[in-house]
């Protein structure tokens, strides 16, 4: 359930990215039951993910993975579930990939949650101020300003994604996002302006998605965090429990 979603996520941004900058040689490709996207060089997005959960992958796949990023100048990015097929990780060992960096993928079930929506907290109609936002809270992770700002803004703007801003007078100062999807609700992006970090608006953002979710009638919640990081312990903090690395 989650890495379908996750999947559907990915193509949703790379139409949106597609839509955005259809000149740009964005590029995308389905297989092993997974989907690998380019949205160039720098961007997170330039990533795979999905592969051999339902079957086997071989390594001819593989090859053609990783011949996908590197045609284009863009470093191979698979995402492993440990819950996939062993011959992914046997077949990644033998093409010389290895560990980059761990997420944890969490999740909580929203009939035991205690949320409510928080005032400062709306959604945000403007997806490219929205998006200079995020890009500011994530500034270490991009290569240049103007990809960071395009990523953020594609996320925004695609099918079925609420973005949601905190503001202070006029300036937007905290920045998450909500995807519903079926019974699931997947929480992303949350970023906040470093002037304004540590004033508990990252978790004031995962209390208001979970109060939205409720209501929208999702069953569960799921998000992705670096292991030991403050957003892990955010999300623990508010109900969510670690599934898998």
């Amino acid at each position: 359930m989650i890495e379908a979603s996750e999947c559907r996520l990915l193509r949703g941004f790379y139409d949106v990215a597609r839509r955005l900058r259809p000149d740009s040689g964005f590029a995308l490709l389905e297989i092993a039951g997974g989907v690998a996207t380019f949205m160039g060089t720098p961007s997170p997005l330039s990533q795979a993910t999905g592969f051999a959960l339902e079957t086997p992958i071989t390594g001819r796949e593989l090859e053609r993975i990783t011949k996908f990023f590197h045609d284009r100048g863009a470093p191979s990015r698979i995402s492993v579930n440990p819950l996939a097929d062993l011959s992914l990780e046997r077949e990644l060992a033998n093409a010389g990939y290895v560990p980059r960096i761990r997420n944890n993928a969490l999740a909580v079930d929203l009939s035991t949650v205690i949320a409510t929506r928080d005032e400062r907290i709306r959604e945000e109609s403007d997806a490219v101020a929205w998006g200079r936002a995020s890009s500011s809270g994530f500034s270490s992770r991009y290569a240049g300003a103007d990809g960071g700002v395009f990523l953020a803004t594609t996320i925004a703007s695609a099918t079925g994604v609420i973005p949601l801003s905190a503001r202070n007078g006029d300036g937007i100062i905290a920045t998450a996002a909500i995807l519903l999807d079926g019974g699931l609700a997947s929480l992303i992006a949350g970023s906040t302006l470093d002037a304004h970090r540590a004033k508990g608006y990252h978790r004031a953002m995962i209390l208001d998605r979970l109060a939205r979710a409720r209501e929208s009638g999702a069953r569960y919640a799921r998000a992705s965090a670096p292991i030991g990081s403050t957003s892990e312990k955010n999300f623990r903090a508010c109900g969510f429990e670690v599934l898998y690395t």
